[in-house]
């Protein structure tokens, strides 16, 4: 089994290469949630993460969706939960040491099972760049 939490509750997520503090190589997005639920982080990918000169990869687009909809799940109700499935639909190129934001709601949820959406925006031409749907499953060993 998978545990999510160590033995006090704390995440095991300090290395994660989205979020991680811990992660030098890492983007060390800092998540936050707003008054209405949407949960947040804003940032730059720099040139290490590209694919294409000057365009980020779209796995660390993927990564970076992903990341928000797993902390809209936690943010909502401490809700530990593993990617199941998720799609992506990237409208934009998203360049490199552009700034971004990335918004996450938690959509639905019962049992062991969540969807959340997530969205990349441009915060400064307030564009929309990639969207994506995802349904995360708490772990047997993670659920109350």
């Amino acid at each position: 089994m998978i545990e999510l939490t160590d033995d006090t509750g704390a995440l095991r997520s300090a290395n994660c290469i989205i979020c991680g503090e811990n992660n030098g190589q890492g983007l060390n997005w800092k998540f936050c949630r707003e008054a209405d639920g949407v949960v947040y982080a804003e940032g730059t990918v720099p040139k290490g993460f590209q694919g294409f000169d000057g365009i980020v990869h779209g796995g660390i687009i993927a990564a970076i969706l992903d990341d928000a909809m797993w902390w809209a799940l936690y943010y909502q109700g401490d809700i530990a939960a593993m990617t199941a499935e998720m799609t992506v639909r990237y409208r934009s190129p998203v360049r490199v040491d552009d700034p971004l934001r990335v918004e996450a709601n938690l959509e639905e949820g019962r049992g062991r099972r969540y969807r959340a959406t997530a969205r990349l925006i441009d915060p400064v031409e307030s564009d929309v760049l990639a969207v994506s749907d995802g349904t995360y499953l708490v772990p047997r060993s993670e659920q109350s």
